[in-house]
């Protein structure tokens, strides 16, 4: 069975931007059923262990499906690449039975230099290899039949899927601003937006839709939680005091209810990462 390997470049305009490489007589990758032995569906709040992967379920109907994910295409239907697009090469795309795995390419894994190359019979020197190093494990999987894309980071696929990383986006400046506004924070003098970085916005983003998605007893409950659990933030008052970026990440994980109490030790702990068990 033919494996066709294929690769994205970059191009302006409406012109194709996929091209052929070759066909070889192996299947390059294991099947999808042994790289992925176990699966999420993708939540933020989750930390993958090494044999596990994130999946997005309905893929070609979500805004970052490509159109190699929405259309059919076979080695006919584009040109071969050229040398001198070598360095223009975004992406190896690879069809295997219906399934597309996908690798982005850096600079680490485009080589080009001098070199001596071993082929067949012997060796040949060259003082311009051109060379594309495939991983073992492949940076994405979509697999047609089920149509589900499987991947383990989502930073790294953004080159492919392009704006993916809108799933774990940052929260706007208003949006902090507002957020720092709520009255059941005492916000210190000295901590303003301008304090918040890049992981707190995220989670700010995720708070603020949960806090929207809950009633008013929850979210007084959801005070309650967090006072017990951070009893160093309570104020005078019951607000909670922010002074630094820790103190922020502390309400953040109480909002996502992070905290817990081992049913037998009864010692405190904090949940770094998070799979709900009817996923």
């Amino acid at each position: 069975m033919m494996t066709h390997i294929f690769a994205k470049i970059r191009e302006k305009g409406k012109v194709n931007k996929y091209r052929m490489i070759l066909s070889v007589e192996e299947e390059i990758y294991q099947q999808v059923n042994v790289l992925v032995p176990s699966t999420y569906l993708y939540s933020p709040e989750s930390v993958l262990q090494p044999d596990e992967w994130y999946r997005l379920e309905g893929f070609s109907e979500t805004p970052y499906a490509i159109d190699l994910i929405k259309n059919s295409f076979s080695s006919v239907d584009f040109p071969l690449l050229q040398k001198k697009e070598y360095d223009k090469v975004d992406f190896l795309f690879v069809d295997i039975r219906g399934s597309i795995f996908f690798q982005r390419i850096g600079r680490a894994k485009a080589i080009k230099k001098k070199g001596v190359l071993w082929f067949g019979e012997g060796y040949q020197y060259s003082n311009d290899v051109g060379l594309f190093v495939l991983n073992e494990c492949p940076d994405a999987i979509y697999v047609r039949e089920e149509d589900v894309l499987y991947f383990r980071n989502l930073e790294r696929i953004n080159g492919i899927f392009k704006r993916i990383t809108d799933l774990y986006r940052e929260a706007t400046e208003q949006e902090v601003e507002q957020f720092l506004q709520n009255e059941f924070l005492a916000i210190e003098e000295g901590f303003s937006v301008a304090n918040v970085g890049i992981t707190n916005r995220k989670r700010i983003a995720l708070a603020t839709d949960k806090l929207s998605k809950i009633d008013g007893s929850k979210k007084i409950k959801s005070l309650s939680y967090i006072r017990e659990y951070c009893p160093e933030l309570v104020t005078d008052d019951q607000r909670l005091r922010i002074t630094s970026e820790d103190d922020l990440k502390k309400v953040l994980y109480g909002i996502d209810e992070r905290f817990y109490t081992t049913e037998i030790g009864e010692e405190k702990r904090l949940a770094n990462s998070v799979i709900p068990l009817n996923r």
